[in-house]
């Protein structure tokens, strides 16, 4: 979203500082994130599945890291889904192939693709199997 401030003060006192601080509560912190994700050995994203998709922010991430895309060639990257359906619904197909593809064009190293089904607020937190399952790629990772 292109937001416009008119100031329309001849003086720098009030009017501009309520203006920064208008500033500083719509700016878009994207270009911080894609800076540090250039930065990283190792990425992971992680989304829940809106519309049978990634979420707007990851994909708002990822079209940011476009102007970057060489700086980003051969990241070991891995993807955590949680959906509200079972993890062979179609959502799942679609997100891990978005992810394929990029991956393809990017020389990205897919460490681990995890999706896991959780309807309710608490569901993943009650799911041990789901839990130790990426505790241990968390060790993985964290021992490359």
């Amino acid at each position: 979203m292109k937001i416009l401030v008119l100031n329309g003060s001849p003086r720098k006192g009030n009017t501009v500082t309520a203006i920064h601080a208008f500033a500083q509560g719509a700016k878009d912190d994207t270009n911080t994130i894609v800076d540090k994700i250039v930065d990283a050995d190792v990425i992971i994203f992680a989304t829940p599945v809106y519309w049978w998709g990634i979420t707007a922010q990851i994909k708002l991430v990822l079209d940011k890291c476009y102007c970057k895309g060489m700086m980003l060639k051969g990241k070991k990257v891995g993807v955590i889904v949680v959906g509200g359906s079972t993890t062979d619904n179609e959502q799942y197909r679609l997100i891990r192939g978005q992810f394929r593809c990029i991956s393809e064009y990017l020389e990205w190293d897919i460490l681990f693709h995890k999706s896991y089904y959780a309807s309710g607020k608490e569901d993943l937190a009650g799911n041990a199997e789901a839990l130790a399952e990426l505790r241990t790629e968390g060790e993985r990772i964290y021992a490359i």
